[in-house]
């Protein structure tokens, strides 16, 4: 089932990250010699949407809501194992590259009740550039009015 909530560049929920690597991906641009170190990037998961809420599908309003890392290709590009995901900045000194987010049981629409998860990627490839192999998703959701 289709839903209004999804993983959003901006706070104010206009631009989505896409798994399609030419139309808004999820990236991080890193140097091969290490010196640009980690890359923090600060998203958000939330609809834009009046008067609605999202739970999970198979257990609602009961089941945490999580965040996981998929890795689109595991042979090419960045392995999941070089992201981290917390709910505060100072999270991400103790999150586990590679490990899943959870979130509520419940999450509001609207753009003052989005989600902000800050992301860590420290990439280990020998070969500059920006990989977009890696992206985000929940389980299976249901949207209904609040």
């Amino acid at each position: 089932m289709s839903t209004s909530f999804k993983f959003f560049h901006d706070a104010a929920l206009t631009q989505e990250i896409t798994a399609d690597p030419l139309v808004n991906p999820l990236t991080a641009s890193q140097y091969t010699d290490g010196s640009l170190g980690a890359v923090d990037k600060l998203i958000y998961f939330g609809s834009a949407a009046t008067g609605m809420k999202a739970q999970l599908t198979a257990d609602p309003g009961v089941g945490a809501i999580v965040v996981s890392i998929v890795d689109a290709d595991g042979g090419t590009g960045a392995p999941d194992s070089e992201f981290k995901l917390a709910l505060s900045s100072g999270g991400l000194a103790t999150a586990v590259a590679g490990a899943a987010l959870t979130l509520s049981h419940t999450i509001n629409s609207e753009v003052a009740n989005a989600i902000p998860i800050y992301t860590r990627r420290a990439s280990a490839l020998t070969s500059a550039g920006s990989y977009t192999d890696l992206t985000l998703q929940t389980q299976d959701l249901t949207e209904s009015p609040v």
